[in-house]
């Protein structure tokens, strides 16, 4: 991954003569559209705030690369908290001295010297008592972006736009260790602590030993042993990183997911524009665009260039970057594989049509929905996702899950959908329709051999032929059929929960368990006085399970394509106006 953001930074360096194009510039969403910039005038002892407009320019202008994190020294001129310049916040309470810009800056070349003078004459301490109501009543505490201006004889000297500031952030002057090879480029000149940013992707790779490895210290020494990387290439990752962080970034659900492009040698630039980054569908798509200057390139070009994406899924913390998980190298061939794939069960199931009958029109076989029906946990702490983020790797990596183990996530999301307790926000789906798009991944999993294939029958056999089903369990699928014509029953008597769904076991149900269930099904048919209607579905249900109970051997298994059989049926009566949508969503 090294080498990927490597060539992504050069890509973005070299498509511009403007130096300060090598920075990592960051560009956070602030509520306030406006930035001030602070004067310090040496000459007046004054302090005066300058507004401007923040555009999409004002970050490279000013060269904000982020706030120094932790406990580091805040030697960034520009900043997006007010209380790093003044020394100060709104409260009153004083800034620490390491996170006193004026303070912290001083050892940058020219910078310096001009803080040291306003370090003569300002003291937070002082104008905090004269000043503060009056510019808490101004709004500057409100602003967006902020960066120091001094007046000096008179001449006005913005300081991030000072070479001396552009190189000392570029790392110029930083100390090497020669002889030393950097293990990207090879160059013999590496640092002896790259000290990347914190709360970026290449944090992650940054890991303390300290105290837990024997022999292992805090060291240059053991920090080149395990990292060296020079100057030049860890500007250029940083950059190549903070292009990832704010253009191939996208949430699904309560999870970031960064895309970092493994890029052919002679990419050109526009690829990086070609990318596209979004949180439904599969994450990663290459769109057909047009450069300005009457660049074409074609889709089929655009994939010579792409070799494979890493998905690194994880959250930016202050002083490090939390990994969930990181699917390495998934292949532009795979990616398309799996949006065919989900694009032909859909309409081969007609999976769209069907939960159109409880009026979900923005829900596909896609990223967004395989998350709504795994068993993520969200909590105020964060997200546990470990089933979700297994099945997703699985299916984009392709290599195969214990089908149990599948099977059994999407039971325990049912469950909480049936009863309406599911800690995943994303999991507001009428209970047929998440059965119904259930239905469609398990059978692109089969496709994909997500998972080991089984063999699954409009009428309910026509319907259940297209799945591929063993003998068994294409009976099992029959019973939820049956099912749901009780429900139906229970429905037009007022139970609008339908309680026959409160006899379906949703941890499991082996053979034994369904045999027993048929029989109450029975039951349930005759009170309703709805056997007649029923009963060769039944008895063929009976006689496929009769025929092949190895097929039952899954409890998880059975009890997935009973409740398929079930929303099937469900759907096709909501569709015939037998049961109102409005109710069942509000079961």
């Amino acid at each position: 991954m090294f080498d990927s953001l490597k060539k992504i930074g050069e890509l973005k360096r070299n498509s511009s003569d403007n130096p300060s194009s090598s920075l990592p510039i960051k560009r956070p969403k602030t509520k306030s559209k406006e930035m001030y910039l602070v004067i310090f005038d040496n000459d007046k002892k004054d302090v005066k705030f300058e507004k401007k407009e923040i555009t999409q320019n004002s970050f490279d202008e000013w060269k904000f690369i982020g706030n120094a994190s932790a406990n580091k020294p805040m030697d960034r001129v520009t900043t997006t908290n007010l209380e790093y310049v003044i020394g100060f916040d709104k409260d009153g309470n004083l800034t620490r001295e390491n996170k006193r810009i004026i303070n912290s800056a001083q050892s940058i070349p020219k910078v310096g010297d001009l803080l040291k003078k306003v370090d003569q004459w300002y003291d937070p301490s002082k104008w905090k008592q004269e000043k503060i109501e009056e510019w808490k009543k101004e709004g500057y505490f409100d602003g967006g972006l902020y960066s120091i201006v001094v007046v000096e004889g008179g001449k006005r000297h913005e300081l991030a736009k000072f070479d001396e500031y552009t190189n000392y952030l570029l790392g110029s002057s930083h100390e090497v260790n020669s002889g030393v090879k950097c293990q990207v480029c090879g160059n013999e000149e590496a640092l002896p602590n790259p000290d990347y940013p914190g709360g970026t992707i290449l944090k992650m790779y940054i890991t303390d030993k300290k105290g837990f490895t024997s022999g292992i210290t805090d060291s240059d020494e053991f920090r080149l042993k395990t990292h060296a990387v020079c100057n030049d290439c860890k500007n250029l990752m940083q950059l190549g990183e903070s292009f990832v962080s704010n253009d191939l970034k996208a949430r699904v659900g309560k999870l970031s997911v960064f895309i970092v492009p493994n890029l052919s040698p002679d990419s050109p630039a526009i690829i990086l524009d070609r990318i596209k980054v979004d949180g439904s569908g599969w994450i990663v798509s290459i769109n057909d665009m047009e450069k300005a200057e009457e660049e074409i390139m074609d889709e089929a070009e655009a994939r010579d260039y792409v070799y494979s994406v890493s998905m690194v899924w994880g959250d930016k913390q202050q002083s490090k970057f939390m990994v969930y998980k990181v699917n390495y190298d998934v292949t532009m061939p795979r990616l398309y594989e799996v949006k065919r794939t989900s694009n032909k069960v859909e309409e081969k199931l007609q999976i769209k049509e069907l939960i159109s009958a409880q009026k979900l029109t923005d829900r596909n076989l896609d990223v967004r929905s395989l998350y709504a029906l795994s068993p993520v946990k969200e909590t105020t702490r964060g997200v546990i996702a470990t089933p979700f983020l297994d099945v997703f790797s699985a299916l984009m990596e392709g290599y195969s899950l214990d089908r149990r183990y599948i099977f059994s996530n999407f039971l325990q999301e049912l469950k909480c959908i049936r009863t309406n307790t599911c800690q995943n926000a994303l999991s507001r789906i009428p209970f047929e329709s998440a059965v119904t798009l259930s239905t469609g991944f398990i059978m692109m999993f089969k496709i994909l051999n997500v998972m080991e294939s089984s063999k699954l029958e409009l009428d309910a056999k026509e319907y259940v032929d297209k799945l591929g089903l063993s003998k068994g369990l294409k009976g099992v699928f029959l019973l939820g059929v049956v099912t749901a014509s009780v429900g139906l029953a229970q429905y037009s008597k007022g139970d609008k929960k339908k309680a026959i769904l409160d006899r379906i076991d949703f941890e499991g149900m082996d053979e034994s368990d369904v045999k027993v269930y048929a029989n109450r099904l029975m039951e349930s048919l005759r009170d309703y006085g709805i056997l007649k209607y029923n009963e060769a579905t039944l008895a063929e249900a009976l006689s496929l399970i009769n025929e092949d109970r190895d097929s039952l051997s899954s409890p998880q298994e059975n009890v997935f394509w009973l409740l398929s059989g079930y929303s099937w049926k469900t759907l096709n009566f909501i569709k015939q106006g037998k049961i109102k949508e409005e109710e069942i969503e509000n079961e």
